[in-house]
């Protein structure tokens, strides 16, 4: 699985915000805000993926558990799909 749309990862205000770029600006309205891990998890699903290469990299960038990054990851992609955001 990859990301469909390009998006710029920008640091507005202290917050993480996910600015559509190309085709996805015309497709999505808006700003996507996420935290420090959602961004990390854009910048992998730039490529093809799998969920648990999401869960390995989340568990060795962020220190966490696999239980807890399991639970992040699926939780983040979830949304990610309610959008159309995956290929």
């Amino acid at each position: 699985m990859k990301l469909k749309y390009e998006f710029s990862v920008r640091e507005i205000a202290g917050e993480v915000v996910l600015v559509p770029l190309g085709e996805a600006a015309l497709k999505l309205s808006g700003l996507i805000t996420t935290n420090e891990v959602g961004a990390f998890l854009i910048e992998n699903l730039r490529e093809d993926t799998t969920q648990e290469r999401l869960v390995q990299a989340v568990c060795e960038d962020f220190d966490i558990a696999p239980e807890t990054a399991a639970a992040d990851v699926d939780s983040f992609l979830a949304r990610l799909r309610e959008f159309d955001m995956l290929e």
